[in-house]
């Protein structure tokens, strides 16, 4: 089954263009919602088989806040995409996102949108070249990257983090690797702590920085 596509977005002509336009060249069906209303979906709505695309032009301060500890508090780990953002964005900002997969900017063209979540579809990540160099210098400053240590990994680790490095979720990579769910979690949580990353964008930064085999 198809993961569902979420546009957390006010009810505005151009989100409805937006909405018409990405159904048209995605061929997939986007439900637009205001915010309140996402935060009420109830527990039958899987939202780790979700995407999130989040109107940063709508969703502001408090809103922000409110929507980071909504998927904090219940455990949610639905894949998110930024899109109208400012082109002088903070990189920590787009950090408090744990599951960002795709980030988009106010003045990019819808072409370059709709390939990009095309992109995202298809289980890769969509982060431009100078914004992923930006995430990359953010987390050397910090010194929130270990050292090249690719030989403290095991093979099964190896293996796990190139998937995860396409976009495949926990669950496409117990089905693939023909192991459980909770398997996967505990070889990503060993992953995760040998290369000193918290989160799958860290995790592919990390890649991106030191050439591991399977980054985009």
């Amino acid at each position: 089954m198809d993961e569902k596509l979420y546009l957390i977005t006010s009810k505005t002509l151009q989100s409805s263009l937006l909405k018409e336009n990405l159904e048209r060249e995605l061929g997939r069906k986007i439900e637009p919602i205001i915010f309140n209303n996402f935060l009420e979906l109830n527990d039958t709505c899987n939202i780790n088989l979700m995407y999130v695309i989040l109107d940063m032009e709508y969703i502001q301060g408090d809103m922000i806040k409110s929507y980071l500890n909504h998927m904090h508090e219940e455990g949610r780990k639905a894949k998110e995409i930024l899109i109208n953002n400012s082109r002088d964005i903070n990189v920590s900002f787009i950090l408090q996102f744990s599951n960002v997969v795709a980030v988009f900017f106010k003045d990019d063209c819808l072409d370059s949108i709709n390939k990009g979540l095309g992109d995202v579809l298809s289980g890769r990540f969509s982060l431009s070249n100078e914004l992923s160099q930006k995430i990359i210098e953010y987390y050397r400053e910090n010194d929130l990257f270990s050292s090249r240590t690719f030989a403290d990994l095991t093979c099964r680790e190896e293996e796990i983090l190139k998937l995860l490095l396409v976009g495949a979720s926990n669950i496409q990579i117990a089905e693939q690797l023909f192991v459980s769910e909770n398997t996967v979690k505990t070889h990503l949580h060993h992953v995760f702590k040998k290369i000193k990353v918290r989160n799958r964008l860290q995790a592919l930064m990390w890649a991106k920085k030191y050439k591991f085999d399977g980054a985009v």
